[in-house]
């Protein structure tokens, strides 16, 4: 897994896999809130969805098939909690 902060400082946390051929992204870098895939500069949010494929352009929809599996986490007496399993509605 991967963790970073987003924008608003919000812990985010996705597998550290891209779907696109299986490369660590722990090697890439922040890109306005996105972690940016560090060979073909992928960006993906804190859902997991990915925002960009820069060779297609900052307008066009990047493919449906580029996502991570995000987990929901959350900050508390200064420890990051994730939650492994189904996502309920109690855990934000």
């Amino acid at each position: 897994m991967i963790a970073w902060r987003n924008t608003k400082g919000k812990i985010s946390m996705v597998a550290d896999k891209c779907p696109h051929r299986g490369m660590a992204l722990i090697i890439g870098k922040l890109a306005g809130g996105c972690i940016q895939y560090p060979f073909l500069g992928f960006e993906y949010d804190s859902s997991g969805t990915c925002k960009l494929v820069p060779v297609n352009g900052r307008e066009a929809d990047p493919p449906k098939a580029l996502i991570l599996r995000s987990f929901p986490a959350r900050e508390e007496h200064g420890l990051v909690n994730i939650l492994w399993g189904e996502p309920r509605e109690y855990y934000p």
